[in-house]
């Protein structure tokens, strides 16, 4: 994207959210400082020149041309307990992105899943999306195909796929967690 302001042409080069590394440069009248505000979800990034932080903004002096890449790793957020809707549900984020786990690309049953957030996501390319789909590690509930049955605690693994719903809306009948 492109911008001009005070006589100056501001250009910004980035595939996010697909990706956390963003390159601006001016062109023009020298500006003495760029101030680029640091996410809430990003906890560490690199810059290829030095910088401050001031009031969440990583800010540089004296140059034209900065390239910063935020960290987007995967991340499992928890409601309070005090949000019953939400009790023993999480949201899976990367960066800026919520994923969600659909039925269509799941199975059946999503609330019988279970997610670890200690095992590795891979993070897959797709070629219909912009932005990355998550595999999962978890396990699903193993169930009965009675209305009630006695409590077996029986887990098989399973991977999850997340995030084909932000990038293209399969809304319907079908179940999907987010």
């Amino acid at each position: 994207s492109e911008s001009t302001i005070k006589n100056s042409l501001i250009t910004q080069t980035t595939n996010y959210p697909a990706d956390g590394t963003v390159k601006i440069s001016v062109a023009g009248t020298d500006f003495t400082r760029i101030a680029v505000r640091v996410p809430g979800w990003c906890d560490t990034f690199t810059a290829n020149h030095p910088y401050h932080i001031e009031k969440g903004y990583a800010v540089f002096e004296g140059c034209n041309e900065i390239q910063i890449s935020f960290e987007m790793n995967v991340q499992f957020y928890e409601a309070n307990a005090a949000v019953q809707n939400n009790a023993g549900c999480v949201a899976v984020m990367r960066g800026p992105i919520v994923y969600c786990a659909e039925a269509a690309d799941n199975g059946i049953h999503l609330r019988s899943l279970l997610l670890d957030p200690t095992a590795a996501c891979d993070i897959a390319d797709s070629e219909l999306y912009k932005v990355p789909i998550l595999k999962i590690p978890g396990f699903r509930k193993v169930s009965s195909d009675g209305l009630y049955s006695r409590y077996s605690g029986k887990l098989e693994s399973s991977e999850e796929d997340g995030g084909k719903r932000y990038c293209h809306d399969r809304s319907g009948p079908k179940e999907y967690l987010q």
